[in-house]
C-alpha cells in the first residue's frame, strides 16, 4: 500500500510541475501574475511538501542501512 501511495504522489508531482509550466509559459510566452499560474504554483508547493513528508515517513525505519 505504501509503494502505491508513493507512486501516486510522484505522478501528481509530475502533473503539478507540468501544470506550472503550461500555466506560466503555455500561450504566447511568459505570463506571470495570473490566477491559474498562482494556483498551479500553490498546488505544486503543497504537493511537494506532502511528497517529501510522506517519503520521510515511509523511509523512517525501512530505508535505513544501519541495524
Amino acid at each position: 500500500m505504501g509503494k502505491i501511495t508513493f507512486i501516486l504522489l510522484t505522478l501528481t508531482e509530475i502533473a503539478a510541475l507540468i501544470a506550472v509550466y503550461n500555466s506560466l509559459f503555455g500561450t504566447g510566452g511568459a505570463s506571470f501574475g495570473s490566477t491559474t499560474g498562482s494556483l498551479s504554483i500553490m498546488a505544486f508547493a503543497i504537493n511537494t511538501v506532502v511528497w517529501t513528508k510522506y517519503g520521510q515517513m515511509h523511509c523512517e525505519g525501512a530505508c535505513s542501512k544501519t541495524k
